[in-house]
């Protein structure tokens, strides 16, 4: 579970571009499952937001990749729970996605966040869980979140949704579900670990790891748990590089502390500010892999 502030840049919707590539005859992938992003102004700065149907009724859960079991915020538990008087996550919640697709999802609860609560949102649900044996999609640009039935080569079908960028394959580190760990660096340091993390606003990497870079000013951000921290960011755009590639020049902010995820600590969070110009790619989970494409 990660922050939830607000994100002052937009993206670009291009979904007929998107739906234009998958149905081109070379690629000849199978879609499963197709999903827009919410557009209602509730939920804007928290990440992107599915409207989803569970038992019928429609709930808005937010997709964070750094959460892990999905969570669902009490006030909503009620609503959510299999059976009358049961509670919510004894068994898994059943997801439906697009059109006809449900997905039994595993899931805990949590005290209600009152920031979900004004914006109705049932709580966040992990990508990493949807369909752990496919090719699952979250695309900023085109603001969708999608699944394709794996082939023999996953990536080789990223690649194809995306011509004109260049792919990223990396290896995950580590074994926990909610955290996409991969290998990069800030500026022209040594490499760590880093998060992908759809549910952190902005880019992040432990005080610690920054030490000796030229920082200013600070900015207040209220994490999903409602902790308020200040941190502060380089004075100049730093490069940052995510595997071999150098995939954004960004003021990167700081964090009081490293973070641990499966007993893991890692130095760095990829956020939102540079996912909004990405696509990632979950591949089948024994894999061990996330895909990123950006423009």
């Amino acid at each position: 579970m990660r922050s939830s502030g607000r994100v002052e840049s937009s993206v670009a919707c291009t979904p007929v571009l998107l739906m234009a590539a998958l149905a081109a005859p070379a690629h000849a992938q199978t879609l499963r499952f197709d999903q827009p992003f919410s557009q209602q102004v509730a939920h804007q700065g928290f990440g992107p937001v599915v409207d989803v149907h569970v038992r019928g009724r429609t709930e808005s859960f937010v997709l964070d990749t750094g959460s892990s079991p999905s969570l669902v915020v009490s006030e909503a538990a009620p609503r959510l729970r299999a059976r009358a008087g049961g509670p919510t996550c004894r068994r898994p919640l059943q997801i439906q996605l697009g059109k006809d697709v449900t997905v039994p999802v595993p899931c805990e609860v949590i005290p209600t966040i009152p920031e979900f609560a004004a914006a109705k949102l049932a709580g966040m649900l992990s990508p990493q869980q949807l369909a752990p044996n496919d090719l699952v999609v979250i695309d900023f640009p085109s603001m969708r979140l999608f699944a394709l039935r794996a082939s023999g080569e996953p990536f080789d079908d990223f690649r194809k949704l995306y011509p004109g960028r260049s792919g990223l394959r990396l290896q995950r580190v580590g074994e926990s579900i909610g955290a996409m760990l991969v290998r990069g660096a800030g500026g022209d340091r040594a490499g760590v670990l880093v998060d992908i993390d759809t549910g952190r606003p902005y880019t992040q990497f432990a005080r610690r790891y920054l030490e000796g870079a030229s920082m200013a000013g600070s900015s207040a951000t209220l994490s999903a748990t409602g902790a308020r921290s200040v941190r502060q960011q380089s004075l100049q755009a730093q490069p940052l590089r995510i595997g071999s590639a150098v995939i954004a020049s960004v003021r990167i902010r700081s964090r009081e502390e490293a973070g641990v995820a499966a007993g893991i600590v890692y130095e760095g969070s990829l956020g939102r500010d540079v996912q909004q110009n990405c696509a990632i790619g979950i591949p089948p989970r024994q894999q061990r892999q996330v895909y990123l494409a950006c423009r």
